[in-house]
């Protein structure tokens, strides 16, 4: 299951990529923070034991990046410190700085929810409500990031950036993800590559097309 900083479910842990993003970056704008950053990914020893806790990359590593290689057993990440360990789920909370009432509540209600196969609360799939009840507990932070642009200016369909009032701002164009007609969600599958290309040949000919000043 995934907590806010104060221990507390928030949303379907059935991770949609990309777009749980939106779920983790509400701002509480009394507290002034983000109350889901960080977010932590609490589990027991059933999923430790299940394997690494990230996918192993799929396509050879880029230069000059450094990208890490995550233990086949979680070992070193727990040697590391990167994941947290509790014998109890309170003795979990302390070693996050989680209230520890309040995350042995959002465990008893999940588990309560995955023996009656029905999360009343966020809706998640049946299929995946797994209890924690095999102790050792473990928690890791999550942190919010990205590996694209989502959002930003609209744009017609000749691809001129428009403003908030809906006329197209005069010579500005644009193209690609930036303004994205799939609007807040990334599209996957080289459905932002086409985009790319599709509307760089309309930008670039209509830029083309503009008297010069």
């Amino acid at each position: 299951l995934i907590t806010d900083r104060y221990g507390r479910r928030y949303a379907d842990e059935n991770i949609r990529n990309h777009e749980f993003l939106y779920d983790m970056a509400v701002f509480d704008s009394k507290k002034l923070l983000y109350p889901r950053v960080p977010s932590y990914w609490v589990f027991d020893q059933k999923r430790l034991d299940s394997g690494a806790l990230t996918a192993p990359m799929k396509t050879p590593k880029p230069k000059p990046e450094n990208i890490y290689d995550w233990s086949a057993d979680n070992r070193v990440e727990i040697d590391r410190g990167w994941i947290k360990q509790g014998d109890t789920v309170r003795d979990l909370a302390g070693k996050i700085g989680v209230d520890p009432g309040a995350l042995a509540d959002t465990v008893r209600k999940y588990n309560a929810a995955c023996g009656n196969g029905e999360d009343g609360e966020f809706g998640r799939a049946p299929s995946t409500l797994l209890p924690l009840v095999n102790p050792p507990y473990y928690a890791v932070e999550l942190w919010p990031g990205g590996l694209n642009t989502m959002g930003g200016p609209r744009r017609t369909a000749r691809a001129e950036v428009i403003r908030a009032d809906g006329d197209p701002i005069p010579r500005l164009f644009a193209a690609g993800e930036l303004g994205s007609v799939y609007g807040m969600v990334y599209p996957g599958s080289g459905g932002n590559l086409a985009e790319c290309i599709a509307f760089g040949r309309i930008a670039g000919e209509n830029a083309a097309g503009c008297k010069p000043l």
